[in-house]
Parts: C-alpha cells; structure tokens; sequence
C-alpha cells in the first residue's frame, strides 16, 4: 500500500515518473505499522527482510552502486488499482480507529 501510494503521489505531481526511495525513507513509512519496542534493531530487521521481499516479488528495485536506494517498480499499479488504494486505506483508519478506542 505505501509503495502504491508514494507511485500515485509520484503520478500527481508529474515531476519524475520514477519513484526513488531512499532504505531510511522506507523505514519511516513503515515503522507506524510497528509496536514501539525497546529493541529498534529487531524492528529495522523486519523491515529489512520485508523491503527484501518486496524487490523479490518485483515491487522494489535496488539501485546499483547505492547503498540503500530502491526504485518502486510501476507494476505495482497493475496489481493494487486506485479503488483498492482507496479501500485499503479507510480499512486501516477503522482499524485505528477500534483500537483506540479499545485503549
């Protein structure tokens, strides 16, 4: 959803046509789907191993010669439309919603 979602971002601004993120950008994004934990390294590898997982399925590509840069691979979009963006996207503020109210 957040490499759709940076693409659609991407598509309005009409600037550069590739998206580029940089590992910590990633890192930021993903970390509100995380518990607060006092062991940020056991966070940081489950991020790792899921931004691995997702150049294997093709969504990411590692830039040659950069360290921790990846470009999100537009086949995203043929996958997850803008409608499922969208659903997806009130799923989770429901979600966040329950859960703060149950806290």
């Amino acid at each position: 959803m957040l490499l759709r979602k940076k693409l659609l971002e991407a598509d309005s601004g009409g600037d550069d046509p590739r998206v580029i993120l940089i590992g910590d950008e990633i890192d930021d994004l993903m970390r509100i789907y995380f518990p607060e934990r006092s062991n940020e390294a056991k966070t940081k590898e489950e991020i790792d191993a899921l931004v691995r997982k997702a150049a294997e399925y093709g969504f990411l590509q590692k830039l040659e010669g950069e360290l921790s840069r990846f470009e999100v691979k537009r086949v995203i979009k043929a996958l997850f439309n803008a409608a499922w963006l969208s659903e997806v996207g009130e799923r989770l503020k429901e979600c966040q919603t329950h859960a703060n109210r149950a806290a």
